[in-house]
């Protein structure tokens, strides 16, 4: 389930049938371009380079929702 809700944040368009390796692999790729390689990298860097692409999703979650608080409670107060 976080792996699918991470995909749909990163908005990789194809998850069906992924294994988590590959969806951590397309999940990171959607971010960073397909010019990343992961080609003969171990399980563990994919895992480390998706544990930071999943920190700068929920880093972004969190700067965007602190942005938009002013603007809602100004909106609320209307």
């Amino acid at each position: 389930a976080e792996l699918d809700a991470c995909a749909k944040k990163a908005q990789v368009e194809k998850t069906d049938g992924l294994d988590n390796k590959a969806l951590k692999i397309a999940i990171v790729k959607a971010l960073r371009g397909d010019s990343v390689d992961f080609e003969g990298k171990t399980d563990d860097y994919i895992n480390a380079y998706y544990d930071s692409i999943k920190n700068d999703l929920n880093d972004t979650d969190e700067a965007v929702r602190q942005q938009l608080k002013p603007l809602l409670q100004n909106i609320v107060k209307i």
